[in-house]
């Protein structure tokens, strides 16, 4: 069973962390590996046309990497990246709005990206 969460759940507990000050609010970053692995998958898209376009935010609590269709719309995939505990991260994806993926490793997630859609018929 896929269970629904919004985005804006995540965005609004970086806002409450934010404001906390019992919490570290240092930024949370992409490393370097994590961006070498997310560009690289970006580009392959890139060259074959199903995505044009992304953004990378930094708000305290987490890292967001969306992506695009077109400039113009909303993102098709966002990946977060945020803080569970001290030094450890977890990863989730987002198709437009909903929670698709969760995972403690990065590379679940992009390969979960990398799988080729399928027509259900």
């Amino acid at each position: 069973m896929v269970e629904v969460v919004s985005l804006s759940h995540y965005l609004q507990s970086s806002q409450r962390a934010r404001s906390s000050a019992k919490r570290n609010n240092r930024p949370i970053f992409f490393d370097r590996r994590e961006l070498q692995s997310l560009m690289a998958l970006y580009s392959e898209q890139v060259m074959s046309g199903e995505w044009r376009d992304y953004a990378i935010d930094h708000l305290a609590g987490m890292a967001a990497l969306s992506i695009y269709r077109r400039a113009e719309e909303r993102p098709l995939y966002t990946v977060v990246k945020h803080q569970v505990g001290p030094g450890c991260y977890e990863y989730l994806l987002f198709q437009e709005s909903r929670r698709r993926r969760r995972a403690g490793d990065l590379d679940r997630i992009l390969d979960y990206l990398r799988q080729p859609l399928t027509i259900v018929g």
